[in-house]
């Protein structure tokens, strides 16, 4: 996994205050995760897909404090990268809900997975799924660009802050 870019309102990132709740939101995003996009350097300044969807979107997100974080090795890590990995063995024993389209992120923690990483294609491929209701699909319709939720706190093994 390349390194990440975070953005954080505190100015000074302090680990020990990092709060991972698990439990879902109406748009089947955790309450309380870290989510990163892949940070994208050029010669002067660092980007991800994330700040560029911010600037369309909702630019008042990018203020604050960018952060690039270097991940372990040896995560396990679960990539969404097209319709067929909506639709795989592996994710779909982690539906759960009333309508079995949400995903059970405790227990993919629980099994191993450290994080879930969505590509600019699997991003989309959630979106269609939701506006045609698509049935037996886990619905993930709140991914907006490429990105990652971390399951778990320690999931780098260090990390510096930016200017983006």
């Amino acid at each position: 996994m390349n390194q990440q870019l975070i953005n954080f309102k505190e100015e000074n990132f302090n680990k020990q205050n990092i709060h991972i709740d698990l439990t879902s939101t109406f748009i089947n995003k955790p309450i309380s995760a870290m989510w990163s996009s892949t940070a994208e350097f050029d010669r002067i300044n660092v980007n991800s897909s994330w700040l560029d969807w911010c600037t369309y979107n909702m630019p008042q997100w990018k203020k604050g404090y960018k952060y690039v974080f270097i991940p372990k090795d040896n995560l396990k890590v679960y990539t969404i990268n097209s319709w067929d990995d909506y639709f795989s063995d592996e994710l779909l024993k982690y539906k759960r809900g009333e309508k079995k389209n949400r995903i059970n992120y405790k227990a993919m923690r629980r099994n191993g997975y450290h994080a879930i990483h969505f590509t600019l294609n699997g991003a989309m491929c959630g979106h269609v799924f939701s506006s045609n209701h698509i049935s037996d699909s886990i619905l993930l319709n709140g991914i907006d660009c490429e990105s990652t939720v971390f399951l778990i706190k320690q999931w780098y093994i260090d990390y510096y802050e930016v200017k983006a």
